[in-house]
């Protein structure tokens, strides 16, 4: 980004921040494309990026009022999107991490009955492996799967859950079911 198209952006949102309504148009144009291409190198996926980009700006806006206008307003958006990037691979992780779920959906409307089966046969499989962890990692999981409130403080919990999990898929994957 050049130093002018920066500094217009700057001077874009310092209006915004101040309640300016007309700056919106210019602080889209100036910093969208930028905070594009920065999720899309983040992400490698462009839908994805994009979202990520759309989300970054769409929290830009709602905390204009709170921008420092002594910092740089690309760094500052640039900071969103990096920590909107983060988000995404969070949910990917945990959509990786927590795969056990899919164990536990509920069967299609109208399953034919080899998918009913395997469906019957995977729950089953799961909730013997559940059975054969300890009470502690039993309830950790299942707190998960409930996205119930730890009574532990997060780190903790975290890590009982990072630990329960990689339980599981030990026990999952002994089997020869």
């Amino acid at each position: 980004m050049s130093p002018e198209a920066a500094a217009h952006v700057q001077r874009a949102l310092t209006a915004l921040a101040a309640g300016d309504r007309r700056a919106f148009d210019s602080v889209f144009e100036g910093l969208w494309p930028i905070m594009r291409a920065f999720c899309l190198r983040q992400l490698n996926q462009p839908a994805e990026a994009e979202d990520a980009a759309q989300r970054a700006l769409l929290r830009l806006f709602e905390q204009a009022a709170d921008f420092d206008p002594a910092r740089s307003a690309v760094a500052w958006a640039l900071t969103l999107a990096a920590w909107e990037c983060r988000t995404t691979r969070r949910r990917w992780s945990r959509a990786r991490t927590t795969g056990v779920q899919a164990g536990l959906a509920l069967p299609d409307a109208r399953p034919d009955a080899e998918k009913q089966t395997q469906e019957a046969q995977s729950v089953a499989r799961v909730e013997a492996a559940l059975a054969e962890l300890s009470p502690l990692d039993r309830e950790t999981i299942l707190a998960t799967l409930a996205d119930d409130a730890p009574a532990v403080p997060g780190a903790t919990f975290r890590k009982r859950r990072q630990r329960a999990l990689a339980r599981l898929r030990a026990i999952l994957g002994g089997r020869d079911d």
